[in-house]
C-alpha cells in the first residue's frame, strides 16, 4: 500500500508545478483513485460514493483544495508584499506542491489504517490520524523534494488526464 501512496502525492504535487487548472481538475480525482486501490488491496469493493464520502471525513475534497489555494496565495502575497515579487511568486510556488503532497500522503496512510481495520475507525480517529499524518508528510515531502519536482518536469499532460480518466 505505502507503494501506491507515496507516487500518487508525488505526482499530485507534480501537479501543483504545472498550470493551475490541470491541477484543479486532477488531484481529487487522482486522490479517490489512490483510495479505491487502498480499499481494492484490503478486499473491499468501493464505490465512488463511499470514497468521496471518505475523503469528506477526513476533511478534503473541493473544500480542502480552495483553502489550500487560498492559503498559498495568501503567503506569496504576504511575501510578496515584505520580500518582493518574485519571493511572493517562488513561495506560492513552492507551498503548493507540499501542500498537495502533504494532503494526498495522509489521506493515503488514514485509507490504509480504515481498510486494514476493517473499516472500524471513527471520525474523531480518522482526523486525528489525518492530522499526524499531515505532519509526518511535510518531512516526507522535505526529503524527496528533489524526485517530485524532476518528476514534474517529465509530466505529460495527456497522460495524466488518461489517469483521470482510467485509460
Amino acid at each position: 500500500v505505502d507503494d501506491t501512496v507515496l507516487p500518487y502525492s508525488a505526482i499530485n504535487a507534480g501537479l501543483e508545478l504545472l498550470p493551475q487548472s490541470l491541477a484543479t481538475v486532477a488531484i481529487i480525482p487522482l486522490q479517490t483513485k489512490m483510495v479505491y486501490k487502498i480499499g481494492s488491496h484490503y478486499g473491499y469493493k468501493l464505490d465512488s460514493g463511499h470514497i468521496k464520502e471518505f475523503i469528506a471525513t477526513v476533511g478534503l475534497g473541493m473544500s480542502g483544495q480552495f483553502v489550500e489555494s487560498y492559503a498559498r496565495k495568501f503567503l506569496g502575497g504576504l511575501a510578496g508584499r515584505y520580500l518582493g515579487k518574485s519571493a511572493g511568486k517562488i513561495v506560492e510556488k513552492t507551498t503548493g506542491p507540499m501542500m498537495t503532497f502533504a494532503s494526498t500522503y495522509a489521506l493515503g496512510m488514514v485509507a490504509k489504517s480504515y481498510y486494514a481495520s476493517g473499516r472500524k475507525l471513527s471520525m474523531a480517529d480518522l482526523q486525528s490520524q489525518f492530522a499526524r499524518k499531515f505532519e509526518e508528510a511535510k518531512g516526507v515531502f522535505a526529503s524527496q523534494e528533489g524526485n517530485i519536482r524532476a518528476q514534474a518536469a517529465k509530466l505529460d499532460p495527456a497522460k495524466i488526464i488518461n489517469m483521470v480518466r482510467g485509460a
